[in-house]
């Protein structure tokens, strides 16, 4: 398997620009609040300029493997679920599964005006 690091620039940009709907340790909710509040990543969702990931990611020194949910440009991770900046910049990423928008909300079970409590957001 590949080894992907994070655009640490892009990541902190989108952070920034989705952090009022994000919360600590829920990659797979944030994935879902960051589409659905920022039209930047609709589009870029939309185009398949972005796909979404389901994976791992370890730190630089592998202490740690948690399941992880983040977007992918190119071949480079855009992750806006961090705890700090260093952690950021030293994480590596593992990629399962990849999924492009329409894959995506056909997995999480979307439908319009669905309740975010029954939506799949966990991919368990």
């Amino acid at each position: 398997m590949q080894i992907y690091k994070a655009n640490v620039s892009k990541s902190l940009d989108l952070y920034n620009k989705t952090c009022i709907w994000l919360e600590e340790d829920k990659s797979f909710e944030n994935i879902y609040q960051a589409l659905t509040h920022n039209d930047y990543v609709s589009l870029k969702l939309f185009h398949e300029e972005f796909l979404i990931a389901e994976g791992f990611v370890t730190s630089s020194r592998g202490r740690y493997l948690t399941k992880h949910c983040f977007f992918v440009e190119d071949d480079e991770v855009i992750d806006i679920t961090f705890d700090t900046l260093h952690k950021l910049e030293v994480r590596e990423y593992t990629i399962v599964k990849l999924y492009t928008f329409s894959q995506y909300l056909s997995h999480i079970g979307y439908e319009y005006n669905k309740p975010v409590s029954e939506l799949n957001l966990t991919f368990s």
